[in-house]
């Protein structure tokens, strides 16, 4: 149920995600208790493999949507916690890319003064996952773009070094599982 939960508060937020079709719970406490949550289709493909038609032609096109999906899902208090490319999908038109959100489980509600440090986990996700390529031609105007738009007492200095930080945690991470 806490996905389903969380399928309604980010929707309410004003995040495209899965809609919540029907859910429940089934037994009690003596016999274990299990839910379920039955949710339609999100349209398009995962961003893990649509940045390879997206790129480089419409950088600037899914740098903007990144910015205003990140931007929305904060702003409203929310950080999801597994913010890699395979959970946010792409919905690819000639007039515009339109991208949801998915796997809402893990989302939570950190106290403002945890905040800070939530939000730069999710966008360290975010730019850890990304091709090196949007990365290296996309991720300042990115940042620049989703700072614009948030209250925040840190500087854009301190956002970079703390999301490069945890980029650099991830990164070492990732060699020594290889």
């Amino acid at each position: 149920m806490i996905e389903h939960n969380n399928i309604l508060a980010v929707t309410a937020a004003g995040v495209e995600t899965m809609h919540a079709l029907a859910a429940g719970v089934k037994g009690n406490l003596f016999t274990g208790r299990r839910s379920y949550t039955l949710v339609d289709a999100v349209a398009g493909e995962t961003l893990e493999t649509a940045t390879t038609t997206l790129l480089p032609d419409s950088g600037n096109e899914l740098t903007a949507a990144l910015a205003a999906l990140a931007r929305t899902l904060h702003h409203a208090g929310f950080v999801h916690r597994d913010f890699y490319l395979c959970h946010i999908f792409a919905d690819i038109t000639p007039d515009a890319i339109s991208l949801s959100l998915i796997d809402l489980a893990r989302v939570i509600r950190p106290l403002p003064a945890r905040g800070f440090r939530w939000r730069v986990k999710d966008l360290a996700q975010l730019k850890y996952s990304m091709p090196a390529d949007w990365v290296a031609q996309c991720w300042r105007e990115f940042l620049s773009t989703y700072l614009a738009s948030i209250e925040t007492h840190h500087s854009a200095a301190q956002w970079r070094r703390a999301i490069d930080r945890k980029v650099q945690t991830m990164q070492r991470r990732g060699e020594r599982k290889a």
